[in-house]
């Protein structure tokens, strides 16, 4: 096992309190540990080298916002990296990718990209906010073997 002890107590109080309501209980340890391992949740990046989002971002897209616009988003890259805050996040991808299960709630269209550009802007930026993360990664553990949910469901 690569888990110490402090992160086998985290891991058990997961498979015990089920926080997601993930069905933890009614999965035997094999069945566990595929799905704490599964790579199924996106989680917005801390920040983005703004090298990446200058690159992202077409000439043509970047030409055709509205100047305030414009001046926002070299403002923006200007220092070597981004902090991904909701507004930022917001401004560049729109409401719809933004917030955790509005997708067909809202869309990108409240971005500040032109309408011609949406359907190709923010989602190239939210590609790049956004990571893929296993709920073992997000309760700050690495991989977990079958084993140690044994350990875990043991305590």
């Amino acid at each position: 096992m690569s888990l110490n002890s402090g992160q086998i107590q985290i891991l058990a109080d997961e498979l015990n309190d089920d926080p997601l309501n993930l069905g933890w209980a009614a999965m035997d340890d094999a069945a566990a540990s595929t799905a704490i391992n599964l790579k199924d949740k996106w989680v917005d990046q801390d920040s983005v080298e703004s090298e990446q989002i200058r690159t992202a971002v077409g000439y043509e897209a970047f030409a055709r916002l509205q100047a305030d616009a414009r001046e926002w988003l070299v403002w923006m890259t200007s220092p070597s990296s981004i902090q991904i805050t909701r507004p930022v996040k917001i401004t560049l991808c729109g409401y719809g990718f933004c917030i955790d299960g509005a997708e067909g709630f809202g869309d990108n269209s409240d971005s500040f990209w032109q309408p011609q550009d949406q359907d190709t802007e923010a989602p190239a930026l939210k590609a790049l906010i956004e990571r893929l993360v296993t709920r073992a990664n997000m309760i700050g553990l690495p991989r977990v073997s079958q084993g140690e949910i044994e350990a875990a469901r043991a305590m």
